[in-house]
């Protein structure tokens, strides 16, 4: 057998080997990255009280598929999609899945209802505090 022939059958061993390494690293940070609590939030007795906003942007899922949410600017016209409101945590009821920059609107006869606080800590490292709302029927 003459040199390439050599190399080449080398060769094979060392892809799978480092396939195999690549593999094991990846699954290892992914395990390690994974999530290790549910997502939880702080509930508030009722009465709730009622969110006066009647449509929000969603800026992210989140892992148990509730979704942080901006409300609409109440300070515009209808006929201005304006999403610079507060900041809140849309519960998921379990029978939607959010997406983002998914416009949600309150349907009528429906409001919704800050039931708690949620805390969290943004990938800039910032501490946030927002409302939890969930549509209910009025």
């Amino acid at each position: 057998m003459n040199k390439w022939t050599y190399f080449f059958l080398g060769m094979i061993p060392g892809i799978v080997i480092g396939g195999v390494a690549t593999f094991v690293l990846l699954l290892g940070v992914g395990y390690i990255m994974q999530a290790s609590e549910e997502l939880s939030y702080t509930p508030i007795e009722q009465p709730w009280e009622e969110a006066n906003y009647k449509s929000f942007k969603v800026m992210q899922v989140l892992e148990d598929h509730s979704a942080l949410v901006e409300a609409k600017d109440l300070s515009f016209d209808d006929k201005y999609d304006i999403y610079l409101g507060p900041t809140f945590l849309l519960v998921n009821d379990g029978e939607k899945y959010y997406y983002d920059d998914e416009v949600i609107k309150v349907p009528e006869g429906k409001q919704a209802m800050q039931v708690g606080r949620y805390h969290y800590t943004t990938k800039g490292g910032s501490d946030k505090t927002v409302s939890v709302i969930k549509i209910v029927d009025k």
